[in-house]
C-alpha cells in the first residue's frame, strides 16, 4: 500500500498539472482572439485602400471629366454623387462623399460596415473636420480628401471596445 506521502505526492502533481492546462488553455483562448483581431484589421485596411484606389483613378470632379475649367477652383462642382447613381456608375472622385456599404465577411453576412467622406479641404492642416462639400464656390478648393472609415464587431482594442480604421487620401487637382 502506497505512504500518505506518495498519495500526497500524486494529489499535488494533478493539481499542478491542472493549473498548467487551466493557463495553456486561456493563452490558446487569447492567442485565438488576438489572431481574429489581427485577420480582421489587415480585411479593414485593404478594404479602405481599395476604395481609395478605386476612387484615385476616377476624374477629380464632374466639370473636369471634359477638360480643364476657366475658372479654378471657383467652376469645381459641389462634392456630392449625382442624382441617380450608384458605385458602379460613380465617374468622378467625389461621387464617394457619404458613401456607405456593407460587406461580408468568410459565412458572416455584414462583417464590415464603410462609410466615406469626401470634402474640399485647405491647408495648413487639410482636415476633414475643417472641410466643405463646396456650396458655395468660396469654399472650393484645389485639393479634396477622402476619409473611407470602417468598422466591424471584430475589430476591437484589448479591451473588447469597438474600433474603426480609417484611411486618408488627399487628392489635388493638376
Amino acid at each position: 500500500m502506497a505512504s500518505y506521502s506518495e498519495v500526497l505526492q500524486t494529489m499535488l502533481a494533478m493539481v499542478l498539472f491542472a493549473i498548467i492546462m487551466t493557463i495553456s488553455t486561456k493563452m490558446m483562448f487569447m492567442n485565438s482572439q488576438h489572431s481574429v483581431r489581427s485577420e480582421a484589421e489587415k480585411k479593414a485596411i485593404s478594404i479602405a485602400q481599395s476604395y481609395i484606389n478605386k476612387a484615385r483613378i476616377l476624374p477629380f470632379d464632374n466639370n473636369t471629366k471634359s477638360g480643364t475649367p476657366s475658372n479654378i477652383p471657383e467652376d469645381f462642382s459641389r462634392c456630392e454623387p449625382e442624382e441617380g447613381t450608384n458605385e458602379n456608375t460613380f465617374d468622378d472622385f467625389d461621387d464617394y462623399h457619404r458613401f456607405s456599404e456593407t460587406i461580408d465577411w468568410y459565412k458572416e453576412e455584414d462583417a464590415f460596415s464603410v462609410k466615406i467622406k469626401v470634402l474640399y479641404v485647405s491647408g495648413p492642416d487639410y482636415e476633414i473636420a475643417n472641410g466643405s462639400i463646396g456650396s458655395s464656390s468660396g469654399d472650393r478648393t484645389v485639393f479634396k480628401k477622402m476619409q473611407v472609415s470602417v468598422s466591424s464587431q471584430y475589430l476591437t482594442d484589448a479591451d473588447g471596445k469597438p474600433i474603426e480604421v480609417t484611411h486618408s487620401y488627399l487628392r489635388r487637382y493638376y
